[in-house]
Order: structure tokens, then C-alpha cells, then sequence
């Protein structure tokens, strides 16, 4: 896929144009319009930044060339860089290396275990720090190797290096070329032939390199991830691929996600979704509680992500199959069969030191270990093809573990199942103990009390508990509506508090709401405020008991909470919003009030299946939205807030299953897009023309260069 050729401005405004219209039809994903203002000012800010920066470099270059023809009077061309010798060498060669004081013959296979291994420490900023502190491991059946300060090489690229890739660029290709990413910029060297293959600006800047191929393409593509963007370069160091996201680009991966023989590029970004392109088009997006810091393709349609609050977990196509959270981050992910049944498993690494290996289809443990500190670096070593694959674990304190599983025997790491077993039932009986405790002083109170008071610690066993979401409106008051969930109980018990767990809802995932016992009552009424319009199931704890009782009984109660909660019915008599979308549905009427029920606070009889107006009241930025069904099947979506039109269209298309033709009336935010457009447009002029006067102070350069290099023969 060529770019055509017309402006950048022209062709970004024209890109986030269409990606609109697919939104807002229904078909693919939504870009928000706040989305779609950060990545305009992004490239503003950016393209000021490169301006800047080729103001500098201009006198950079020419410094540069004067203090090289210094140089080479004076040093007569001392050569300042050469090949990397280790990296030269061909396959089952033996490296001799000091590792911690010991000398240690190894036999390195040149290829992608040794780059990886190179990528994956370079990758941190605390590998330098872990390597100082290295201390050779004394088991005897693990690799020890200390890279060899003799025969390596030293590269300046005179920029602060972000992220490093490896992998072929041809299938051609025998050797691994590296990708090396920089704030702006990416460079591609060919360690075979030491050269450089291309040296290109990434406008969005980099946040992630991913080397492979996917969709249609029909050769290995470099994929960048930065802010708000993603481009894609063949070996040549053409632009072959290029799209936007919603935020920063945190991870990236391959994945058959749709099972259809082709791989699909998986991003994870900042704004807590995994969207899922084929191409340049999104066809899935995930929602995530936080930012996606890590995926991993499993094989098939599976792959494992990890997230910044802790969590890890896997999907296969878009269904979860499951997650866990941990109070420490996962650092890294990467597969390896553990315990020699033909499996592989999940490694992941975390920030608390821990190793843990997870079955991918349950994420049962397996095995685990632990580190005196954060994993920085986990990767597969293959010394030679009779002994397998290592795993290496290096630590942020310097410690480096290798782990070997052979065929036939499992759980090479030690994990002592007796002794967890007896612990776990030691931790069961205990707790069997205590309730069996509190059973008999809870009969002896009550026995006690019986003669004296009427009031019992011991609630009816016909206590109930139920619960209702609803919008309150505070009359004669400046504050806001909000969402409630109310609990009730049906006798003389009171409601002492409330745990609530649900995902995307609160920070952390759970909410507790407790009163003071002198304020308890038999109703409780716990304020919601979404920041989002996602779905979720409550999953709710209430504690019952008398006002008097130190000991409460728990009621376990689920209440799902629809999509478009936070849109309140009103009657509000304000004119129907001027902007909006329109499509027609046909004689589907019923689906339309059918998704209305599920995904609203609304009762069917304010419904009719083939004519009605329901007006709704957004609870967070107070503005009305009107949706309107005709007799002829037209429907009509009223809302100044585009984000809002989009959301509930895309929300629609996929519960009906269908793809809409639908007409969208924004003028005022078209205006806007236009008007940053044009800023771009300007901005890349001014771009170009510094370009031009650098190139033209490059040839100046070299031509000096040249003659004095004459006139010294």
C-alpha cells in the first residue's frame, strides 16, 4: 500500500475523516472527537518540536564536519567504530567470556535467541545497573556466561535509545537486522554487513517496535507505536502502513483473532482498550479497566495481556477465559514449556521478583519462584539443539536464573504441593474453628438477651435483601443528578454497609460503603458516578444485622448495570438538538426497543414498537439526547456530542447485527478539524522548506569536505 500523492495535512485530515464516518455508521470502531483533537495537537506539537530540531541540527552538521576535518589531519582517519566481532560469527561457534570471575567456554548459535536476549535487556533502563551488580550463580547444571567486553563493539547513535527489536526484514534473510527506536526517530542496521539499511523520522514519535507480518501484506513490515499512531516500513524503509489510535501505543502484537488464517495486529494503548486492526481498519476493540502494558499471542485466537493496576489475563477472540490480579505489575510475558508435557505455559515476570508459570487455557499454576528483586528481562537461550531451550531470568539487583525442563518430569522448580496442601487445609481448619466459635457465642447472647429484651442478634431466616438502580434529583438544589443503587431490607433489620465489586466501575475494582451503627437503617443509598459508559455486573456484599449486633450476616446480591446508564429519562421541554445522525431500520422497530430496554434505565410502556420519542439527559455533561422512531422506519439520534451519536450507533449495530447507511450532521466539529487541518497544513510547509535548507547545507558540507580532502593529497 502506496501512500497517494497529496499533502500530509491533507491526507492525515483525510484518513480521520473516513476513520470517523466508519464510526459513526456503525460498521468499525468510533473515534472520539477528544481522540481525534489529541492527535491533531500531538502533530502540532510534534511538528513544532521538529522544527526546533532542525534548526540545531543544521549547526550541529556543520560542526560536525569541521571538528571531522580536524580529525583527520590530526588523527589521520583513526577509525572511531568497528564491526562487532561476536556478532559476526557464524553459527556453533565458541565464545570464551569471564561471567562473574569465571572463565567459561559457551558455544553461541548466532540468531534470534542471542538477539533477543540483546533486546529484551536493552529494553530497560535497569539493565546497565543489574549488570554492574551480576553475580554468577554456582549451580553447576545452569549456563554461566559473562559477555566479553573484549569482543564487543560500541554504537553511537547520538540520541537516547527507547526500544530495541530484532527479526528478519526478507524471508531472504539469515541473520536478524536491529531496529533501534529513538524519541524521534528509527534506525535499521544490518549487523552482517555492518550498515545502516534506513534511517527514518517518526512524526508520532515511539513507544513500541514490532517486526513481522500481517493482513495482506506480502512482506515483513517494522510496525511503530507512538502517540496516537501507527506506521509500518518494509527493509526499503517505506512507509507501507499507517493509521491512528486513541492514545499512546504501550504494546503490540500479532494474533489470528478472527480464526481466519490471517494475523491481525493487535495494540494496546493508554486509553485502556485493545484494539484489533485488519489492515488499516479496526474490526474489534476490548475495554480494559487500565492502561494494556503487555500482549502476548498464545497461538490460534488466544493471547495474554497485562495491565498497570496488576492484572493478567487471557482472551481468545474477544471472551475472556481469565484473569487474576496481583497487588505487584507484570513486567514481562513470554511462553515456555515448564514441566516437558508438550505444553507450553505462561512465564510472567513481575515487579515483585516473582516467576510464575500458568496454564494458558486456565491460568492454573504450574510452578514459581522468586527474586530478591523486579524481573527486568526474561528470554528463551538455546545452547545447542540436543540440550533445548533455557529460560533466563535477570533481576533488577543483578541476579540471573536459568531454568531447564526435561521430557517427562515435571515442576523443575520446587514448589512443595505438601506442604501448600497442608497449609491450605490448616488455613481451612482454622477458619472452620472460628465460625463453628462464633455459632456458639451467637446462641449463648441470644439465650441471655431472650429473658431480658426483645431484641436477638439471630435475623429471621425470611430476611431478604433487595436492591434498585435509579436517577435522583435533588429539587431546589445546584447539585447534579446522579445514579443510585438503593438497598432494602423487608423486616426490622438494618443495613450496616456494602462491598461492591465490578470492573471499569471503581479504582481498584471494589467500592466499600459502610455507616456507623448509630445511623443505620433499613435502607441504604450509595451514590454511582461512572466516568465512562461501559456495562458491568455489580457483584454486592451487603451486611444485615440489628443495630445492636457486633456480628452481621452477608447477602450476596447481583445487579447488572447497563451500558448507557448514566442518561436519565426526562420531560424536559428544550428544543431537539440540531446535529445528530439519522438511518433507517425498517420494520425493526422491536429490536430497537428491545436494545433501548438493555442498555437504558427505561420501562417498555414508555415504549411503542412503531412510533415513540424518548428523550434522555446525559448525567455527566447535562446535554439531551432525543432518539426518535418514525412511522417509516427512520431513526434519528439527536446529541451536539458526537462522542455520544457514535457511541450509541456503534452500541446499536452490534446488537442488531446489522450495517446501517446513516447520515451525520456535525457542521461546528467539521469546522474545527478543518481549521486544525489548514494549522498542519502550514506547519508541514514551513517543515519542508527547513528540510530543504538542511539538504542544501549537507551538499555545501560534503563539497568542503571533499576539497579539503584534495587539497590535503
Amino acid at each position: 500500500m502506496e501512500r497517494c500523492s497529496v499533502h500530509p495535512a491533507q491526507m492525515i485530515f483525510l484518513h480521520l475523516c473516513q476513520s470517523l464516518k466508519r464510526g459513526i455508521t456503525g460498521k468499525k470502531m468510533l473515534w472520539s472527537e477528544k481522540s481525534l483533537m489529541k492527535i491533531f495537537l500531538a502533530v502540532l506539537q510534534e511538528s513544532a518540536a521538529l522544527i526546533q530540531r532542525l534548526l540545531v541540527n543544521v549547526y550541529e552538521t556543520r560542526n560536525t564536519i569541521c571538528n571531522a576535518l580536524f580529525e583527520q589531519e590530526n588523527n589521520k582517519f583513526n577509525e572511531t567504530f568497528s564491526p562487532n566481532q561476536l556478532l559476526n560469527t557464524e553459527r556453533g561457534t565458541t565464545i570464551c567470556d569471564n561471567f562473574g570471575g569465571n572463565d567459561v567456554n559457551m558455544p553461541l548459535n548466532y540468531g534470534d535467541n542471542f538477539c533477543e536476549i540483546a533486546t529484551t535487556f536493552a529494553q530497560n533502563a535497569q539493565f546497565e545497573e543489574a549488570l554492574k551488580n551480576a553475580e554468577c550463580m554456582d549451580d553447576s547444571t545452569l549456563p554461566r556466561f559473562r559477555l566479553n567486553q573484549n569482543a564487543s563493539a560500541m554504537m553511537n547513535i547520538n540520541r537516547m535509545v527507547k526500544i530495541v527489536a530484532t527479526g528478519y526484514l526478507k524471508a531472504s534473510d539469515t541473520f536478524d537486522a536491529i531496529v533501534i527506536g529513538t524519541a524521534t526517530h528509527i534506525l535499521v542496521y544490518d549487523v552482517k554487513n555492518n550498515c545502516d539499511l534506513f534511517y527514518k523520522e517518526v512524526s508520532g514519535g515511539l513507544e513500541s517496535i514490532l517486526i513481522g507480518r500481517f493482513g495482506d501484506f506480502e512482506e515483513e513490515l517494522i510496525v511503530c507505536g507512538g502517540s496516537c499512531a501507527l506506521q509500518g516500513f518494509n527493509w526499503q524503509g517505506k512507509e507501507i502502513f499507517w493509521s491512528v489510535t486513541g492514545d499512546t501505543v504501550r504494546s503490540l502484537c500479532f494474533c489470528d483473532f478472527d480464526s481466519d488464517g490471517k494475523l491481525e495486529l493487535l495494540v494496546g494503548s493508554d486509553d485502556f482498550d485493545i484494539r484489533v486492526f485488519k489492515g488499516d481498519e479496526i474490526v474489534s476493540s476490548i475495554s480494559e479497566t487500565e492502561a494494556v502494558t503487555n500482549l502476548l499471542s498464545l497461538g490460534s485466537n488466544r493471547f495474554a495481556y497485562a495491565l498497570a493496576n496488576g492484572t493478567l489475563g487471557v482472551y481468545a477472540s474477544a471472551c475472556r477465559l481469565w484473569r487474576i490480579k496481583s497487588k505487584a505489575n507484570p513486567t514481562f510475558l513470554c511462553l515456555y514449556d515448564i514441566d516437558g508435557d508438550d505444553e507450553q505455559e505462561l512465564v510472567t515476570g513481575w515487579s515483585s521478583g516473582k516467576i510464575d508459570f500458568r496454564k494458558c487455557q486456565n491460568g492454573e499454576l504450574v510452578a514459581k519462584d522468586h527474586m530478591n528483586s523486579a524481573i527486568v528481562g526474561i528470554e528463551i537461550f538455546g545452547l545447542s539443539a540436543k540440550e533445548g531451550a533455557y529460560l533466563l531470568c535477570c533481576s533488577y539487583s543483578g541476579e540471573v536464573r536459568g531454568y531447564f525442563a526435561y521430557s517427562g518430569q515435571r515442576n523443575l522448580i520446587p514448589v512443595d504441593t505438601v506442604r501448600d496442601t497442608i497449609r491450605n487445609l490448616s488455613i481451612e481448619r482454622q477458619n472452620l474453628l472460628v465460625e463453628l466459635e462464633n455459632y456458639e457465642e451467637k446462641e449463648i447472647a441470644a439465650q441471655s438477651q431472650l429473658s431480658s429484651d426483645n431484641t436477638t442478634l439471630r435475623i429471621p431466616t425470611d430476611t431478604r435483601v433487595t436492591q434498585k438502580l435509579e436517577v435522583v434529583v435533588k429539587n431546589n438544589t445546584e447539585q447534579q443528578p446522579y445514579l443510585q443503587l438503593s438497598l432494602c431490607t423487608n423486616n426490622r433489620t438494618v443495613l450496616r454497609g456494602a462491598i461492591i465489586f465490578a470492573e471499569r466501575i471503581f479504582p481498584g475494582e471494589s467500592y466499600a460503603f459502610l455507616v456507623p451503627k448509630e445511623e443505620s437503617c433499613e435502607k441504604l443509598e450509595i451514590p454511582l458516578r461512572l466516568e465512562k459508559d461501559t456495562a458491568s455486573d455489580l457483584h454486592i456484599k451487603a451486611l444485615v444485622g440489628y443495630s445492636r449486633s457486633s456480628k452481621l450476616c452477608v447477602f450476596d446480591l447481583n445487579q447488572a448495570l447497563p451500558k448507557f446508564s448514566m442518561y436519565a429519562l426526562c420531560n424536559d421541554t428544550a428544543p431537539c438538538p440540531k446535529n445528530g445522525v439519522e438511518f433507517n431500520i425498517g420494520d425493526r422497530g422491536e429490536l430497537l426497543c428491545q436494545w433501548l430496554m438493555k442498555n437504558f434505565l427505561i420501562d417498555q410502556a414508555n415504549l411503542s414498537r412503531d412510533k415513540f420519542t424518548v428523550r434522555f439527559m446525559n448525567l455527566r455533561i447535562s446535554c439531551l439526547i432525543f432518539i426518535k422512531l418514525n412511522d417509516n422506519g427512520k431513526v434519528e439520534i439527536c446529541c451536539d456530542d458526537i462522542e455520544v451519536c457514535g457511541s450509541m450507533m456503534q452500541s446499536l449495530a452490534s446488537y442488531v447485527d446489522l450495517e446501517f447507511k446513516v447520515t451525520a450532521h456535525f457542521p461546528d466539529t467539521a469546522k474545527k478539524y478543518a481549521d486544525l487541518a489548514k494549522k498542519v497544513s502550514k506547519v508541514s510547509a514551513v517543515q519542508d522548506r527547513l528540510s530543504a535548507d538542511m539538504s542544501e547545507q549537507i551538499s555545501i558540507a560534503k563539497s568542503i569536505l571533499l576539497h579539503g580532502e584534495d587539497s590535503r593529497g
